[in-house]
Formats: C-alpha cells, sequence, structure tokens
C-alpha cells in the first residue's frame, strides 16, 4: 500500500517544481521585453530629437526642422513596429501602455513594468543625446540663425511662445494640454485599430509611422509634440541639467496630456470595434473558449 502510494507523494513536489520553472521563464520573457522598450523608448528619443537638435544646430528654419523631424519620427517608429512588434508589441510610449492595459490586452504587472522601462529608456535616449551633441553651446561656434532654443533644450517639448504672447500663460497651457489630448488620441486611436485581431498586421508599422508623421508635423509649432511622456520627461531632464528650467515647469502637460488622450482613444476605439473583438470589455468569453473558436474557424475555412 505505501509503495502505491510513493508515486504520488513524488509527484507533489516534481509539479511543484514545474509551476516555478513555468514562473521563472515568464518572468525571464517579461525581463527580455523590457529590455525591448527600453531599448526601443531610446532609439526613438535619440533619434527623433536628435534630428531636431542637430538641423538647429546647423541653422535650419522652423520649417524644415519640422518636416525633417516629422519623418525622422514616423520612420523610427515604422522600423521599430516591425523590429519589436512581435516580442513586446512595441509600445515604447506609457499612453499606448496605458491604452492597452485599459483594453485588457495586457495586465497591470505588464503596464507597470513597461512605463518604468519605457521611462528609463527615453532619459537613456535624451542622456546619449546630450553625449552625441554636447552642451552649453557658444552661439557664435554655431551656425547663423541657429534656434538656441530648440538647441539648448534638445528639442524638449513646451507650448508654442506665440500661444503664450496671445493667450497668456494658463490660456496657452490650456491650448498646449488640449493639442496633447488630441494628438495622443489619433495616434492611440490608429495604434488600437491596426493591432485588432481583424486588422491586416503587415501594413500596421506603416500606418502608425504615417500617423505619428502627420501629428509630429501638424503640432510641431503648438507643443513641439509630445505624445510620449517618455519621451517628454527624458529630454526635459536633460533640459534642466543644462539650466534649461521651462521644459520641466510643463511637463504635467506632456503627462497628463497623453494619458488623457490614451483614455479617450480607447474609448473611441470600442465604440467603433464594438463587440467585433476579443479584446472588448462586453466580451465575456473566456481565453480558452477565444482559442477555440480560432480553431474551428481555421478548420472551417
Amino acid at each position: 500500500m505505501s509503495e502505491d502510494k510513493q508515486p504520488l507523494e513524488q509527484a507533489v513536489p516534481v509539479e511543484k517544481e514545474m509551476t516555478d520553472q513555468n514562473k521563472k521563464i515568464n518572468w525571464l520573457v517579461m525581463f527580455k521585453r523590457c529590455i525591448g522598450e527600453i531599448l526601443g523608448t531610446a532609439v526613438l528619443v535619440c533619434i527623433g530629437c536628435g534630428a531636431a537638435t542637430g538641423l538647429a544646430m546647423n541653422g535650419a528654419s522652423v520649417g524644415e526642422i519640422a518636416i525633417a523631424t516629422s519623418l525622422t519620427f514616423g520612420l523610427v517608429v515604422t522600423a521599430l513596429s516591425y523590429a519589436l512588434g512581435e516580442f513586446t508589441g512595441c509600445h515604447v510610449n506609457p499612453a499606448v501602455t496605458f491604452a492597452m492595459w485599459l483594453d485588457g490586452r495586457i495586465g497591470w504587472k505588464q503596464m507597470l513594468l513597461y512605463t518604468l522601462s519605457q521611462v528609463v529608456g527615453g532619459i537613456i535616449g535624451a542622456a546619449l543625446l546630450v553625449g552625441f551633441l554636447g552642451h552649453n553651446w557658444d552661439p557664435s561656434a554655431l551656425a547663423a540663425g541657429a534656434d538656441m532654443g530648440i538647441i539648448n533644450t534638445y528639442a524638449s517639448n513646451a507650448v508654442s511662445g506665440t500661444l503664450i504672447s496671445r493667450f497668456g500663460t494658463a490660456g496657452g497651457y490650456v491650448i498646449g494640454l488640449f493639442a496633447e489630448i488630441f494628438f495622443a488620441l489619433v495616434f492611440v486611436f490608429t495604434i488600437l485599430c491596426t493591432s485588432h485581431d481583424k486588422a491586416n498586421k503587415g501594413l500596421s508599422g506603416i500606418a502608425l509611422g504615417l500617423s505619428l508623421t502627420s501629428i509630429v508635423f501638424f503640432g510641431f509649432s503648438i507643443t513641439g509634440t509630445g505624445v510620449n511622456p517618455a519621451r517628454s520627461l527624458g529630454t526635459a531632464l536633460m533640459a534642466l541639467v543644462n539650466g534649461q528650467t521651462e521644459p520641466i515647469k510643463e511637463i504635467w502637460i506632456f503627462i497628463f496630456g497623453p494619458y488623457i488622450g490614451a483614455g479617450l482613444a480607447t474609448l473611441c476605439y470600442w465604440a467603433v470595434w464594438h463587440d467585433h473583438g476579443p479584446h472588448h470589455p462586453n466580451d465575456k468569453r473566456n481565453p480558452t473558449d477565444k482559442i477555440k473558436e480560432k480553431i474551428d474557424s481555421k478548420e472551417n475555412k
């Protein structure tokens, strides 16, 4: 009788060991994904803001800087979406991660880890930019017409001085906040729709790049187009190190704006894709049922 019980007694610790091993594998995968988000955000901030800062140092006009910066951000996001999309989801933006959590695509732990990773990546990217381009420039050593406002802040986000001059500080801030809400709404809505189960995933990266390009180009003269709290915070901190305090004073606009916009984008997504996808909050099916339905649909084709 004792011999019959022995295999069962031995099976308990083995099962526990397998469960612990699975947990370790999951955390290892999550760690790798976080590294991907750090790298992706760092690349986005360094190259995107570097394009604006570098052109400003060489005396480019505001129009030229706006066109080049918008194209650079769009191209980088497109490249990153194909490089990281299948593994991390290529959020590289806390507002996007927040929307994915609201839609039920990720859990709160992943949301927090991704957000932390993106903030770290934004700071690293801005620090790399400082390392590449330097700081405390002498205007006489730069090209004629160099925009010191962009250079000294590393293309940090800030409400346009024209808006503040016309509507006052409070009025300019309100316009800047609503602009950031709108920019994030459009961008995050595009992401949610193109990443839907029924969307054409092969073209999603191009759609994201075009969306960000148009948003950055439109918003460049309003707020510099933040949309991404990690990008805004990273460059604002480096600007502070360089003695520029205005970007960090206005950072709340570029944190709350994108988060509010992401929330509104999620609501719009639910309205458009109502009951059309497994991520809708009204979808009460459990994950097993969803998988079975997918298998059945493939077999019936």
